[in-house]
């Protein structure tokens, strides 16, 4: 290696000024300090990139948003926080995230079915069975039983009637992973409708 290229491939230690040699270690051998290979920008060179970011968010040429202290961009329209907050613009936002949720639950569903289905009359076969009560806390429900799946769709779960549990709504929205088809066949509701009786028996 020449004397210039030495030059060029080391530096000072940002803590202890000692001369490193960051094409062999990242570490200074004398103090332990990290120091980068890559130069620091500077500041020029970050109001740069900042603004190139900016225009290509503004033309379409890239999807993303952008968030700064005066003003944010948000599918590639410049506007105020005072725009961003307001009633109208957060109601277009709601309307696109339910949108992309019920896009991203109709392709899982797509996929759950693939893997099995059922049909009216198996579901409802499967409600009146135990007597139109939800599984879990035994009432019978005046809005109807819900559509549960015991191994959720989105880790999953097939579609088939085997994989569906009625459920009231309120059971249905605690979110568990529980196979109560199997427990109330095994259990009947002799000893009541609270499922919290139904528990302390299994204890």
């Amino acid at each position: 290696m020449s004397t210039e290229q030495q030059l060029i491939s080391e530096k000072a230690c940002w803590r202890c000024k000692e001369t490193v040699h960051p094409t062999i270690t990242e570490w200074c051998p004398n103090c332990g300090a990290y120091n980068s290979k890559k130069k620091p920008k500077t500041p020029e060179q970050k109001q740069a990139e900042q603004e190139e970011k900016i225009r290509k968010l503004l033309s379409g040429e890239i999807e993303g948003q952008y968030f700064d202290r005066k003003f944010c961009i948000i599918d590639g329209v410049k506007m105020t926080y005072d725009e961003y907050h307001s009633p109208e613009f957060q109601k277009k936002l709601d309307k696109k995230r339910f949108a992309a949720m019920s896009k991203a639950r109709a392709s899982k569903m797509k996929e759950a079915r693939a893997k099995g289905t059922h049909t009216k009359k198996e579901w409802m076969a499967l409600v009146e069975e135990f007597e139109h009560r939800c599984l879990r806390c035994g009432n019978v429900p005046e809005d109807g039983l819900t559509k549960d799946h015991i191994k959720i769709i989105a880790r999953g779960g097939s579609d088939a009637i085997d994989n569906i549990q009625p459920l009231c709504r309120q059971c249905n929205s605690a979110q568990e992973q529980f196979n109560w088809v199997e427990w109330r066949r095994e259990s009947g509701f002799g000893l009541g409708t609270n499922c919290f009786c139904w528990m302390r028996r299994i204890s």
